[in-house]
């Protein structure tokens, strides 16, 4: 019998998964595998037009290795490790984390029909697959169950799950349609920045003020502010 690391299974389970949704799935579903929003790297990104964004995390987690609970002077319930009594960020915590930064950092137009309309928030669900983990055992799992009582906004899959049937579900739904093309095109451009090859554009140019920030000298420190679009990425790079 073969034998797997760690990282070699979880591997598999992922490409396992984005092999069964590619093969289940029209191509009405965008599957992005690991991509990189500014630092953010969800296992799983699905995108389709008119309906939404579903961001899904693959969890290698040991349920019973873990108490959900609140103790003293926290504001809200935790995960804890059981041994340690450490606090961990779960896994809903590290997928719903990638949600908000699409609408607070990543996404300038899915920020503003939000302040207006708060369906908005919907246009992107999240989903955590436990690979270790029968759908059925979550129930027999008291912090998980917990958990999933107060958060139904987040999805909880097992390895038996049918999640294929799920997304289907989700990407049928046609209730509000706020997934429009300037979103989306948004979202779109960028999950897949464009490549600037060599030659293909015009030397840049900079204002005094951003030549003398380009310039690198030793033991200087320099704090540099402005507006969106300003030209603060392009200075540092």
């Amino acid at each position: 019998m073969d034998k797997f690391t760690l990282e070699e299974t979880r591997y598999n389970t992922d490409v396992n998964i984005v092999n069964k949704l590619k093969e289940d799935l029209d191509n009405s579903y965008e599957i992005y595998y690991k991509p990189n929003l500014n630092g953010d790297r969800p296992h799983i990104l699905i995108m389709k037009k008119r309906i939404g964004i579903y961001i899904i995390k693959i969890s290698d987690w040991d349920l019973r290795k873990y108490s959900y609970e609140k103790k003293e002077n926290d504001t809200k319930k935790y995960f804890y490790e059981k041994n340690t009594h450490k606090r961990f960020r779960s896994p809903f915590d590290q997928v719903n984390s990638c949600k908000n930064n699409l609408f607070e950092f990543y996404s300038k137009k899915l920020m503003e029909r939000k302040i207006f309309n708060k369906k908005y928030y919907g246009v992107v669900s999240c989903g955590v697959y436990f690979q270790h983990f029968k759908e059925s055992e979550f129930k027999h799992h008291i912090p998980l169950s917990k958990f999933m009582k107060f958060n139904k906004y987040i999805n909880v899959w097992g390895y038996d799950s049918n999640i294929v049937k799920d997304i289907k579900r989700w990407g049928e739904d046609k209730k509000y349609n706020l997934f429009d093309t300037e979103i989306y095109d948004e979202i779109f451009n960028f999950i897949n920045p464009a490549i600037h090859l060599e030659g293909d554009g015009a030397c840049i140019s900079f204002d005094k003020k951003q030549k003398s920030l380009i310039e690198s000298l030793e033991n200087k420190k320099v704090k540099i502010k402005g507006v969106a679009g300003s030209g603060k990425s392009l200075v540092l790079a």
